[in-house]
Parts: C-alpha cells; sequence; structure tokens
C-alpha cells in the first residue's frame, strides 16, 4: 500500500498497482516494478556486476574522498555514483572473469585545480611513505591567485594491496611541499602500496584530478 506524503497532488511512497513511488535527493519519482524472469543472466550481464562490485567495494572504502572529489559532477547522479561510473570505463582492467582495478588509471578525485609538478614517492624506514611536490608561487598569476592557492590542502591516499586497508594520514598545506605517511604494523617489508594525491581548496568545494604515484614497496 502506498502513502500519501503531501496531500493528493503530492508524491507518494510504497506500492501503488505496477508502480512504485519513493523520493530520490530532491525529487519525488515513480519505477515500474521489475518484471519476474527465468532466465538466467548473460555473460555480460555478469561480467558488469562484477566490473560494479570490484569499483564500487574499492571507492566505498574511500567515500569520504570521493564525496569531496567528485562534487563538480552531476548532483542528481551524486559523487559516488559519477566516480562509479567514471572508472568503470576507464579503470578496469583484464578478461572475463578475471577483472582488475587497473590502479594506475583510478581516479578518487576529479577536478579543475592545478595539480602539482614534480610528484615523487619514495618508501621510508619505518613503514613510512614520502611524498614530496614542487611549489613555485610564480606559477600562478595574480596575487590573490597565490594567496588562494597557497592555503590548498595536500592529501595522498595509500593503498596497501597486499593487506587491503587504506591510510590518509594528516593533509597539509601545498606550499609544504611534502607530506609524509607511516603504515600500520600489519603493512610489512614488501607490501605493494599504491598511492594517489590530490589538493583540494581550504574550503572543500575545488579539487584536482587525483594523480597516481605507484606502485612503491614498503620498506623496514
Amino acid at each position: 500500500m502506498g502513502k500519501i506524503r503531501t496531500g493528493v497532488l503530492g508524491g507518494f511512497s510504497g506500492k501503488v498497482g505496477t508502480v512504485i513511488g519513493a523520493r530520490w535527493r530532491t525529487l519525488d519519482v515513480m519505477k515500474s516494478l521489475p518484471k519476474k524472469t527465468s532466465k538466467p543472466p548473460v555473460r555480460s550481464q555478469i561480467d558488469q556486476r562484477n566490473k560494479f562490485g570490484l569499483i564500487t567495494r574499492f571507492l566505498g572504502a574511500v567515500s569520504e574522498v570521493v564525496s569531496k572529489g567528485y562534487q563538480s559532477g552531476n548532483k542528481l547522479s551524486g559523487p559516488m555514483n559519477e566516480a562509479v561510473k567514471f572508472n568503470l570505463m576507464e579503470a578496469i582492467s583484464g578478461v572475463s572473469p578475471l577483472f582488475t582495478i587497473n590502479y594506475a588509471k583510478l581516479k578518487l578525485t576529479l577536478g579543475k585545480l592545478d595539480s602539482p609538478q614534480d610528484l615523487l614517492a619514495v618508501p621510508v624506514s619505518g613503514r613510512k611513505v614520502a611524498i614530496s611536490w614542487a611549489y613555485d608561487p610564480l606559477d600562478f598569476n595574480t596575487e590573490d591567485e597565490r594567496l588562494e592557492r597557497s592555503t590548498d590542502r595536500a592529501t595522498i591516499i595509500i593503498y596497501d594491496e597486499t593487506k587491503d586497508y587504506f591510510l590518509i594520514p594528516s593533509t597539509v598545506v601545498r606550499t609544504a611541499g611534502k607530506l609524509e605517511g607511516r603504515m600500520l604494523s600489519k603493512t610489512i617489508v614488501g607490501n605493494t602500496l599504491h598511492c594517489w594525491f590530490y589538493f583540494s581548496s581550504l574550503d572543500g568545494k575545488k579539487v584536482s584530478t587525483s594523480v597516481y604515484l605507484g606502485p612503491i614497496k614498503a620498506i623496514a
């Protein structure tokens, strides 16, 4: 039974006949009931489900990054949906049924802020990863732009593929030119680490497109 929320002319929720009413973001929507089928899924459908599950699981683990990193996309779709859509097309490798994520092509953020120059990620003793980048205020055209960009926050995301966990250290300002993250004790010598780097504005409304800086191997 469907329930009317805002009077006879308003949207409704629940099942009414062959349709379902629901609230999606700021919209009242209706959709038809799914048709039952006894046909088994074809290979292409199974492959798409596997790819979708692979990407959504990975991005879901860093949903806070994605929610900020894709905020300039389709407002109705939402950041996570936009991130999944982009990376499904760009960051899946392999052949059926052995699909993998192409970490080098994966974008955790997608934006228009300037990416840094001379980015470098190196392993440091003590299970650490050190990131460095060039900062030159003369790269920006006006004093206002230089001042605004000097407050940008630099963030790295480190993924231990061997142990399947993420580390996101505290951020620093763009002008610092370096940032270091220490992995947890479960990261041991030889573990494969994948690193992404991006900038965000102080108010969090602008981001750069993430840059991949891996893989590297953890050292003692």
